[in-house]
């Protein structure tokens, strides 16, 4: 997970462990645990493992095992193989279950079961909508996602700086025209990319965010609905600018094709589409170093992955080692078929 290797405890757990050292394979085990009952010594790890990044104990506020095979491998450790229920899924997995019994404490046993669970394998429940699957254990977007966010990002800013280069500093008509021409194909580019990108995001599952507050997570969501928005209507009254201006030019978009015009010449709503070109180009300035500084806040300050699941995966996530250890001081947990010596 990033983390140097943390112990922690279930503190609420219920289920019934059947020992049969005779018959190992007619041992059985079942156990539910309560997932918010974690307790990793502390808060911020507590916090982080009932995040929805790994047990999402506010939708699976349990998780379950249960044994279908016992194989012994020596008088004292045994092989167990059963399914364990995470986030609404079962998966198959093996734990390594040593018994050790306590003769001073009239026939007591414990048993230390160790495991590893991969944070690679999906145990993400299926989604009502299809979608391509995404892995929650949060190593990062696909790789499509990423180049068509980082292509976005190039051709916004390509379009951003020409527009207020030209009009700020290029005062040259014929040299005006040419950058214009540009600005409008870059414009384009900018369309055409955000449909695409915008279309594989609905079709993808988001990876899960990284444990943060409701109102961060709220300001987030409604920022990147503003930036997908932003990024339809601006090329779009640009456009609209192009196809209603009363000196009409055509547009050949990097000297492939010839943008069409739809509307007529109408100088009132070039006028209009002129002022809301800009102010959607000031306000998506705006949002753009926001963002930048949101993701520097994510990767400086509180040094989780939100602009790492966005860059370049150099690894998969690791496995997880679970060791549980159950002391039961009674037999309602515990049936003996066979004598412990």
């Amino acid at each position: 997970m990033g983390f140097p290797t943390t112990h922690g405890y279930f503190n609420r757990y219920s289920g019934r462990i059947l020992i049969d050292f005779e018959h190992p394979a007619k041992s059985f085990t079942s156990f539910t645990v309560d997932s918010a009952s974690v307790d990793l010594g502390s808060q911020y790890f507590n916090d982080f493992v009932k995040s929805r990044v790994l047990l999402n104990v506010e939708n699976f506020p349990t998780l379950s095992f249960t044994s279908i095979q016992a194989e012994k491998v020596d008088p004292r450790t045994a092989r167990v193989t059963g399914n364990l229920t995470m986030l609404g899924v079962s998966k198959p997995i093996t734990l390594t279950v040593r018994v050790d019994p306590d003769p001073t404490a009239n026939g007591r046993v414990a048993l230390v079961a160790t495991g590893t669970i991969r944070r690679s394998t999906r145990w993400r429940s299926r989604s009502r909508r299809a979608r391509w699957p995404m892995d929650e254990s949060a190593s990062g977007w696909p790789l499509s996602l990423r180049l068509l966010h980082w292509a976005s990002a190039a051709v916004v800013l390509a379009a951003l700086g020409l527009g207020a280069t030209m009009v700020q500093l290029v005062h040259d008509p014929a040299a005006r025209f040419e950058l214009t021409q540009t600005h409008k194909s870059i414009g384009v580019a900018v369309l055409a990319l955000t449909a695409v990108r915008l279309c594989r995001r609905i079709l993808t599952a988001a990876p899960n965010p990284e444990p943060t507050g409701p109102l961060v997570r709220m300001a987030a969501k409604a920022t990147h609905i503003a930036l997908y928005a932003l990024l339809l209507l601006m090329p779009l009254s640009g456009w609209l600018m192009a196809t209603t201006t009363p000196v009409r030019v055509p547009t050949v978009v990097f000297g492939l094709f010839v943008l069409p015009y739809p509307l007529s010449p109408d100088l009132p709503t070039y006028v209009v589409a002129h002022a809301l070109h800009v102010a959607l180009a000031i306000l998506l300035a705006a949002l753009i170093v926001l963002h930048i500084a949101a993701a520097l806040v994510h990767a400086l300050i509180w040094g989780d992955r939100t602009l790492v699941r966005m860059w370049w995966q150099r690894r998969a996530a690791g496995p997880i080692v679970v060791t549980a250890g159950f002391e039961p001081a009674t037999n309602d947990l515990i049936d003996r078929t066979a004598p412990l010596i």
